[in-house]
C-alpha cells in the first residue's frame, strides 16, 4: 500500500484564475465596501462585501428585462469582516449589482453588470 501524500489538497490554480474582480462594480458606504467577482468560465457573478468598522448589510440585486430589479442573494451582515454570496447566472436579459446598506433605508448600489 502506498504512503499517503504529504501535500494537503489545495484549490487548483486554474480555478483561482477563473474568478476575477469586475472592474467598476464596487460601491462604498461608510467603512463598508461591496464589489463583484465574475467566474470567467461561465459568466456567473458573486457579490463580496467587507467592513472595516461599521455594521452594514450586503446583497446582490438582479435586473431582468421585462421585470425590473429584485433581490437575488441573501442579505449578509458585515462588521469588521468579509463575506460573499454564492455565484449567480448573469448575461442575456439578466444583470446584477451589489448593494450596501449602512443604516436602515440608507443603501447604495454599484454599477449594473451585464
Amino acid at each position: 500500500m502506498a504512503a499517503p501524500s504529504a501535500h494537503a489538497a489545495q484549490p487548483s490554480q486554474t480555478h483561482l484564475q477563473a474568478i476575477k474582480y469586475v472592474s467598476g462594480s464596487s460601491v462604498t458606504k461608510g467603512s463598508c465596501k461591496g464589489w463583484m467577482n465574475r467566474n470567467t468560465r461561465n459568466g456567473y457573478v458573486q457579490g463580496v462585501g467587507q467592513s472595516w468598522g461599521d455594521t452594514c448589510t450586503m446583497w446582490l440585486q438582479r435586473y431582468k428585462v421585462g421585470y425590473g430589479w429584485y433581490q437575488l442573494s441573501d442579505y449578509y451582515t458585515l462588521h469588521n469582516n468579509k463575506r460573499s454570496t454564492g455565484f449567480h447566472s448573469n448575461g442575456t436579459n439578466l444583470a446584477a449589482r451589489v448593494c450596501i446598506e449602512l443604516n436602515w433605508g440608507n443603501n447604495k448600489c454599484g454599477k449594473t453588470i451585464w
